[in-house]
């Protein structure tokens, strides 16, 4: 009885050095690359998408910090002129 158990669970197996192996593991490597190249222009689109949103947000950025300082160097500035005329503030 254990003995057929066996046989019958190395029926699903098979032989390393036999055929089906090699077919089984080309079949797998076509499937994989077919996908890959699937993928391939989708993922480098999604990159290049998210690289210039990226660089947008970085420049919009830039911008606004930009944009903060001379905002502040005015007020700088204007405190520095009230206070040289003796203005109280």
């Amino acid at each position: 009885m254990i003995q057929f158990h066996c046989q019958e669970n190395l029926c699903h197996f098979y032989d390393i050095l036999g055929t089906p192996v090699p077919d089984l593991f080309y079949r797998s490597v076509i499937k994989v690359a077919i996908k890959h190249c699937g993928l391939s222009p989708f993922v480098f689109g999604r990159v290049d998408l998210l690289s210039r949103q990226y660089s947008d947000l970085e420049d919009e950025f830039r911008m606004a910090l930009q944009i903060e300082a001379n905002r502040f160097k005015e007020v700088r500035q204007s405190l520095q002129s009230a206070t040289d005329r003796g203005q109280p503030i």
